[in-house]
């Protein structure tokens, strides 16, 4: 639960500077730049977790499923289909399974960070429920963002 408190804590302290600025800007520009807000959906292909061999540190598992959350994004505003330059998703809820064990589904609050108009995006997150093995909550994120 701790750990859970610190990655909330850590997500707002992340949204702060985002939110003041945007809360002056608006969906109004700043010159030909501006903040937006938005949704944002994605697809996990890969989470990064502490190994339980004795001889790695980290495990790449491979992974699917489906993630949404809020996103907060730099564009051009003057740009009639507003192309994310680089956008902030937090919070993100992901909901994944490993391809190797089908039968467990893992949910994942995360904080991602999303390049090319928020197509891959590479974030952190904290899983929540029961773990296969003793290790961090912590995990690391590989998604590809779908756009509607």
């Amino acid at each position: 639960m701790k750990n859970l408190i610190l990655i909330f804590l850590v997500s707002l302290l992340m949204l702060s500077p985002v939110l003041v600025m945007a809360q002056d800007i608006g969906d109004y520009p700043l010159g030909k730049h501006g903040w937006m807000f938005d949704v944002a959906t994605a697809v996990p292909l890969m989470k990064i977790v502490e190994s339980n061999d004795a001889n790695t540190k980290m495990d790449v598992l491979p992974v699917a499923g489906l993630g949404g959350g809020l996103c907060i994004y730099w564009t051009d505003v003057n740009v009639i289909d507003h192309k994310k330059i680089v956008a902030l998703n937090a919070p993100m809820l992901y909901a994944s399974t490993r391809i190797d064990d089908e039968k467990k589904l893992d949910l994942t609050v995360a904080a991602t960070v999303g390049f090319f108009d928020n197509l891959i995006e590479f974030g952190v997150g904290y899983e929540l429920g029961k773990l296969p093995y003793e290790r961090s909550r912590l995990v690391g994120l590989f998604s590809l963002g779908v756009s509607f």
